[in-house]
């Protein structure tokens, strides 16, 4: 005797107190309905067991996937404040240096000399510093050439903004040098690397409009030459900024330094030996700006390339904005030089028109990830 299924099995789940066989005998059917409730049991279990297991999966690769973004995230935070903790100090210690500088030029010493000094020791010191750590000191030939391109222009301008130091004013020197973010901006667009938006226009517009009104207290005691030399260093750092940004890749950024340091020295000495004099303070207090100077300014020349591996050129030049107050304080306090109110706030709307740029653009980019 056939059993034919009369409940729907085949059109629904075979759930728990379902009849399937409703036109069997009394007898028969209650048979027949234990045992498709058994079987119903059994499938609602092996579903459940099944069900359980994946979700079980899902889940666990769900946490290790949102573990693993969460420390992900927890690195790329902490990266980011090794590198704004680093610039900061290149800012601080490029301030120190450039304002020692002047009292080295006091003592007998020149922007050569020093340049000259202030690339090579750095060189030796972070060749050996890779020789101990036994990392290779080579770059592939294409990054090779370029790191060494960007040292002839490191030469070109440190020794622009040297001689603008010993010129101008140092606070004014280095806020003239400090348009080389908005360089750096236009340099990115038209190498088509980075987007020039709005905002970088209106903000270099208002930098200029601010340092006009810094210079222009004093505009007949500044020699126009020391004005062309900060230009020229402005220039010069920002080709450095975003070319280099390119060549270090978020690598180690330590070849790529040392190969710009050679190449810088080897262009210093060079000239030194062209001119056929290499000057030297003669007296203890220019011995003592020198010597702070090469120090500091190695530092901060190494620590300015491993800033922009850690978190980019455009982030690195947004927190060096805070060299110029320290440029400030450091020749009120080593050089004696004063600004007036008109020039502070020629300086404070420069510096706040580049950060605002730097801090809207960022903003208006994480926007749409948000």
């Amino acid at each position: 005797m056939t059993l034919a299924c009369g409940g729907g099995c085949r059109d629904r789940p075979l759930m728990a107190g379902c009849c399937p066989f409703p036109r069997l005998p009394a007898e028969i059917s209650a048979n027949a309905y234990q045992s498709c409730r058994g079987a119903a049991g059994d499938r609602e279990q092996t579903f459940g067991r099944r069900l359980i297991k994946k979700t079980t999966h899902l889940h666990t690769r769900y946490r290790c996937h949102a573990g693993t973004t969460h420390g992900a995230k927890r690195m790329d935070r902490s990266r980011e404040y090794l590198g704004i903790a680093v610039i900061v100090g290149v800012g601080l210690f490029f301030a120190l240096g450039n304002t020692l500088a002047n009292i080295a030029y006091a003592g007998g010493s020149d922007p050569v000399s020093l340049s000259t000094a202030r690339f090579l020791f750095p060189a030796i010191a972070l060749a050996a510093i890779l020789a101990l750590a036994g990392k290779p000191p080579t770059l592939p030939r294409r990054d090779g050439v370029a790191a060494l391109a960007l040292g002839v222009v490191t030469a070109v301008y440190t020794l622009a903004l040297l001689s603008a130091i010993e010129i101008l004013p140092v606070a004014l020197a280095v806020l003239i040098f400090f348009l080389f973010p908005i360089l750096t901006s236009v340099i990115l667009a038209v190498m088509g690397w980075e987007r020039l938006p709005v905002t970088t226009i209106a903000a270099g517009v208002l930098a200029f409009a601010g340092l006009a009104l810094a210079l222009g207290v004093s505009r007949q005691a500044l020699p126009f030459e020391g004005v062309i030399y900060s230009g020229i260093a402005a220039l010069g750092l920002a080709i450095v900024s975003a070319v280099s940004s390119r060549v270090i890749r978020s690598g180690d950024s330590r070849p790529v330094t040392l190969y710009i340091l050679t190449m810088a020295s080897a262009v210093a000495i060079v000239i030194v030996l062209f001119r056929g004099e290499y000057l030297l303070p003669h007296t203890v207090t220019g011995w003592w700006g020198f010597a702070g100077s090469v120090l500091f300014s190695g530092i901060a020349m190494v620590g300015f390339f491993v800033a922009i591996s850690l978190i980019g050129a455009a982030r690195a030049t947004l927190f060096q904005y805070a060299e110029p107050l320290f440029t400030m304080g450091t020749a009120f306090l080593f050089l004696g030089q004063t600004l007036t109110p008109l020039q502070i706030l020629g300086a404070v709307v420069v510096v706040g028109a580049l950060v605002g740029e730097k801090v809207v653009r960022r903003r208006t980019r994480d926007a749409p990830a948000q």
